[in-house]
């Protein structure tokens, strides 16, 4: 019994033991099942279900090789060879394998914890459609979303952490298959190693790191951290190596362009994320570098814009405060070549597309807080060369700059500010320019220092050549002043000179014009005028010649311009507004050292003369309208022993109005002029001295002259045939003529009508010489008693400039022929009056004024005094300061008075009307100037005026003209003294007032029998 309770008890126990073992058994089988479903079952269905959910979505295909799920220890997924494709079969992702590790941190972190995600051999195709679609809008553009019309709040991210992310052997495939021609860029091998990233809170953050070696030949180099809550992300960015040619692949390029040539570097630290509610990115440390750019066209591999090196430093970019800031962007290297076609056209222009014209949008003021600044500390080139070459002349026009250096400061949105700048070249043919100073973009202006120095002019010959048949072969600019721009006008202000022009004429190079120095430090240019003080002109070297055909070389130089053809009729464009020339004004044009060939090869004989040593002054040089005459004093050499001068005022815009010039030839060799006398008397001339006085009037093209000729030594030669000749009795006139020393001295007046189409000044002239000579020969008595009835002593052979004791070489050489005369005929002597005129006393007046002016001026003792002209600003103040001394200052204001109703036309209607006191109210007082008075201010200069009534005001007694006379004569003694003529053969004679001869004053001289001298000298 004990057995069988025992057994019974047994049983009962094993059978307890059993369905617990039983319901063990069926409690570990559930695991182990569900753990056998995933791994073995789950896979199937997520991959038959994930393909059947992307097939039925959009048609789009989803396939898989294998997926498959381990889930024992540390839980893994692995998916094999996933390609996702169109409907049309166009891939959209693909890679080898996807593995994910799951961590059993997971249950203790509450959050999902990743160990490691590892994708293999990624490729990823993103294309840009024709209607601004994604290839992905199929997969993503209907995916999630809340209900329409309901806005879901921003949900926290699920607690995911991520320890390792890897991805290998990567690629992205970017496409636009927006135009005709489908561009493309491909990234491989892609490197992306991630870690530690969480949405955990408290400021959890991952780092990551990207390297990447794209098809563009770029190094992507990508580093930092990130953080999800709130979301940041700050690091260092650098894209290395960039191929320019490959990048260009890509780009939609003009048609006509190549690739740019070159590689290009980019750096940059930056940060993104939120503060608040509100997104900000900023970058910091931007450094972008390209090298070696070089762009050139499809059909011609010449580089059109090359840069050796662009360099952009320091660059910030902060997108919530909209600025943008840099330090410096340096461009180094490198030029442009652009090139003006025939046909007027840029080739540079040509390779880029037209861009269509479009309406002006409407300008919209933007608010503050849009609008983005800016600033660029230093903008900077160097080294750059651009070359232009302009093929509308023949041959075509070169210009290249070399060594160009630019620079520019303060770069920014305030426009109005003025930067410093800097801009630098030299020429290929020679010379540099230098422009330093302030410009600014608002206006916009400018104020710069120009240096130009010694820039030759020689590239410039082509267009010359092309209307002229002239040659410039030497010649450079240079320019030392200050220019400045503003209110839509330019202008400068300093120096400018053109040295050693040299121009030559014709096929055998003839020399045409040169000089060695052209300058001014006072001019003043602006599109609306030009003023110069002083124009200073050194070593003239000129030529003028006259033709065969009497055509002149200086009215010959232009080339016959041919009609432009036009095929097709051109519609005539409307005309536009003129733009009147800038006005010019020269005060003064200063002439030395220089020289003038003159060449007629119209005559029988060729005729040719040389003037040298050609001095003087030109004032008033104006193309203003009503401008004061042109006034000119000329004087030089000819050929050996002669002179020249010419002395006058003319209208500069209408000589034919009005022209009054006096000109001087002074000892010319006769024989120089025989192809003159050939051509109009058929005779030649064998020995002889010409001494010409002439003067010219031109009122209303009315011609008045009086001209003076002085024959000495004359002899004719035999006779040459000439059809232009007249048949002149030249023997018996030239017999008649000569006095006992030979000379021959004729006044013949000239006229004419200038407005007369068959006037010839050459014709004029000869028709007046052949009358005097007709009349002489046939009325011999008379000519003689009217023209030698003083002798050769009648003064009119030695003249004194007014208001001078010196005698000009000219006039010594004249006094030296009288003492060799007198050297010859030991019976003759000479007797000397000291003389002087009212043109004396005028020009002493003259000169004591411009000695005032200068010493009120300031001008040093030597000072040239002609240079002062009532004109000059600066001399005006001075004139009524001395008018104010000697008349008063009521005196000025009645004179100022008196001119201003001069010129308003108010002084004819006063008179009229009510007589005298109309002007005694006009002044104020009782007036000190007469109707007549103030009538002849009208139309006069007023300081012209001041300057002639102080001039007229200045004491100048009779005595100190006598003093002047009695110089005169012993500087005449001297001389005759210095010729070796014995002191008693030389009587002093009290001083004579004469009349002038122009601006000249006659010596009186004349010549006695010694015996009349002895019994002068004894009687009582």
């Amino acid at each position: 019994m004990a057995a069988s309770t025992f057994f019974m008890r047994g049983a009962e126990i094993i059978g307890r033991h059993r369905f617990l073992t039983g319901c063990l058994a069926v409690s570990a089988g559930l695991p182990v099942v569900f753990l056998l479903f995933v791994w073995l079952a789950l896979p199937s269905i997520v991959k038959s279900q994930a393909e059947a959910y992307m097939l039925g979505q959009g048609g789009d295909r989803l396939t898989m090789d294998r997926l498959a799920i381990v889930p024992l220890f540390e839980p893994t997924l692995r998916i094999e060879n996933l390609r996702l494709t169109q409907a049309d079969g166009s891939p959209l992702l693909a890679f080898k394998q996807l593995s994910l590790g799951l961590s059993l941190s997971s249950v203790i972190d509450r959050a999902v914890v990743v160990d490691e995600i590892k994708l293999d051999g990624p490729q990823v195709n993103l294309a840009l459609l024709p209607k601004g679609q994604l290839n992905w809008d199929s997969v993503i553009g209907s995916r999630g979303g809340s209900p329409q019309g309901k806005a879901s709040a921003p949900a926290a991210p699920p607690p995911i952490v991520i320890r390792k992310f890897v991805l290998t052997d990567g690629q992205i495939d970017l496409s636009d298959r927006r135009g005709s021609a489908m561009q493309s860029l491909q990234i491989k091998p892609l490197a992306i190693t991630l870690s530690n990233i969480s949405t955990l809170p408290a400021g959890q953050k991952g780092e990551y790191v990207l390297s990447a070696q794209s098809s563009l030949g770029a190094q992507v180099d990508w580093n930092g951290t990130v953080s999800l809550t709130p979301f940041s992300i700050l690091g260092d960015f650098r894209l290395a190596a960039l191929s320019l040619p490959k990048l260009a692949a890509i780009l939609p390029l003009p048609p006509k362009l190549a690739p740019p040539q070159g590689t290009a570097t980019l750096s940059t630290h930056y940060v993104a994320g939120m503060t608040g509610d509100q997104f900000n990115f900023q970058l910091a440390d931007l450094t972008v570098q390209i090298d070696g750019l070089r762009v050139t066209g499809k059909q011609n591999a010449k580089a059109w814009f090359a840069l050796a090196h662009i360099g952009v430093n320091g660059g910030r970019f902060d997108w919530r405060a909209r600025r943008i800031a840099i330090q410096s962007v340096t461009l180094a290297g490198g030029g442009i070549t652009a090139s003006r076609l025939a046909d007027g056209s840029i080739d540079l222009l040509s390779l880029l597309p037209s861009t269509p014209e479009r309406a002006a949008p409407t300008k919209q003021k933007a608010s503050p807080d849009a609008s983005w600044h800016y600033r660029v500390d230093r903008l900077a080139l160097t080294g750059f060369a651009p070359e232009f070459r302009d093929e509308t002349v023949t041959p075509a026009a070169d210009f290249v700059l070399q060594d160009v250096s630019a620079e520019l400061k303060g770069i920014s949105d305030g426009l109005d500010a003025p930067l410093p700048a800097h801009l630098g070249f030299r020429l290929r043919d020679g010379g540099s320019f230098a422009a330093d100073g302030t410009i600014a973009a608002k206006g916009p202006s400018a104020d710069l220092r120009l240096k130009i120095a010694a820039v030759a002019l020689t590239p410039v010959q082509p267009y010359l050549g092309s209307a002229t048949i002239l040659k410039l072969v030497g010649g450079t600019l240079s320019a030392d002043g200050r220019a400045s721009y503003g209110a839509g006008q330019g202008r400068y202000a300093g120096a400018l000179s053109v040295q050693d022009l040299r121009i030559r004429e014709g096929n055998d190079n003839r020399p045409f014009l040169a000089w060695k120095s052209l300058r001014t430090d006072s001019l003043n240019a602006s599109p609306t005028a030009i003023d110069i003080k002083e124009l200073r002109l050194d070593g003239l070297n000129t030529a003028l010649t006259v033709a065969k055909d009497r055509t002149v070389n200086v009215t010959e130089i232009l080339r016959p311009q041919k009609p432009e053809a036009h095929p097709h009729p051109v519609p005539a464009a409307a005309p536009g507004p003129a733009t009147p020339p800038p006005q010019i004004h020269i005060a003064r044009l200063r002439v030395r050292h220089s020289q003038l060939d003159y060449a007629d090869m119209s005559l029988a004989l060729p005729f040719a003369t040389h003037i040298h040593d050609l001095e003087g002054t030109i004032d008033n040089i104006s193309t203003q309208p009503k401008s004061a005459p042109v006034r000119l004093e000329l004087a030089g050499g000819v050929d050996e022993d002669g002179s020249a001068s010419a002395s006058g005022r003319f209208d500069l815009l209408n000589p034919v109005s009005f022209l009054d010039i006096d000109t001087a030839f002074d000892n010319i060799e006769l024989t120089h002029l025989t192809p003159y006398l050939v051509t109009f008397a058929g005779r030649r001339i064998d020995s002889g001295k010409l001494t010409l006085h002439l003067q010219y009037k031109i009122n209303q093209g009315q011609l008045a002259g009086d001209n003076r000729i002085i024959l000495d030594q004359l002899t004719l030669g035999g006779r040459v045939r000439s059809p232009e000749a007249r048949d002149l009795p030249l023997d018996f006139a030239i017999a008649l003529l000569k006095d006992a020393h030979g000379r021959i001295d004729l006044g013949i007046p000239i006229a004419g009508s200038l407005t007369d189409p068959k006037f010839s000044y050459a014709q004029v002239v000869w028709k007046a010489v052949s009358n005097v000579l007709t009349r002489i020969v046939t009325s011999p008595f008379h000519a003689l008693g009217s023209l030698f009835g003083g002798g050769i002593g009648d003064g009119g052979n030695i003249l004194f400039v007014a208001g001078q004791s010196s005698l000009t070489p000219p006039m010594q050489h004249s006094l030296g022929q009288v003492a060799a005369s007198l050297n010859s005929r030991p019976n003759l002597a000479v007797s000397i009056h000291g003389t002087w005129s009212e043109a004396d006393r005028g020009a002493l007046r003259d000169q004591r004024l411009r000695r005032t002016i200068a010493d009120s001026l300031g001008l040093p003792a030597g000072a040239d005094l002609r240079v002062i002209a009532p004109t000059q600003p600066e001399v005006q103040p001075v004139l009524e300061t001395l008018y104010t001394d000697l008349y008063g200052q009521g005196r000025l204001s009645a004179l100022k008075d008196g001119y201003r109703a001069a010129n308003a036309g108010k002084l004819e209607e006063s008179v009229a009307d009510r007589g005298l006191s109309v002007l005694t109210g006009l002044f104020g007082t009782k007036p000190s100037l007469s109707v007549g008075e103030i009538a002849r201010m009208k139309g006069v200069d007023f300081y012209a005026l001041l300057y002639e009534k102080l001039r007229n005001g200045e004491d100048m007694p009779d005595s100190v003209l006598e003093n002047l006379a009695r110089s005169r004569g012993e500087v005449a003694v001297a001389t005759l003294r210095d010729a070796h003529i014995s002191p008693d053969r030389v009587t002093v004679k009290p001083v004579q007032r004469v009349s002038a001869i122009g601006h000249d004053v006659p010596l009186g001289i004349s010549l006695t029998a010694v015996t009349s001298i002895a019994t002068a000298a004894k009687a009582p």
